[in-house]
């Protein structure tokens, strides 16, 4: 599930929406590296297209629910001036008290 190599971009973002991994074909469809990811939120990554996912990220963690199949058309680093679009899932990562730890992009 977490294969870097994998043609299907992945992460892990933790409660705080920091990257905790992500895969080399995520991290490229970005326009950053994997290291420039690591540690950092999805805002710094992603400014111009935080405000399109803060929501379905947060609605993740706030409700434990999978938000998917999604159709998301953003800017990013690695489309200045355009738009980016991809079919997106972000899924609820339980811990085992049942709390929700973080999101699986």
């Amino acid at each position: 599930m977490f294969s870097a190599d994998s043609p299907v971009g992945k992460a892990v973002l933790d409660k705080d929406l920091r990257y905790v991994f992500i895969n080399q074909t995520l991290a490229d469809f970005n326009g950053r590296s994997t290291q420039l990811h690591i540690g950092r939120t999805v805002q710094e990554v992603l400014p111009d297209a935080f405000p399109a996912l803060e929501p379905l990220l947060r609605s993740v963690l706030d409700q434990g629910v999978v938000q998917g199949n999604l159709h998301v058309s953003v800017e990013t680093p690695n489309s200045p001036g355009g738009l980016s679009e991809w079919e997106a899932s972000y899924s609820p990562i339980h811990l085992p008290d049942g709390s929700v730890g973080g999101v699986y992009v």
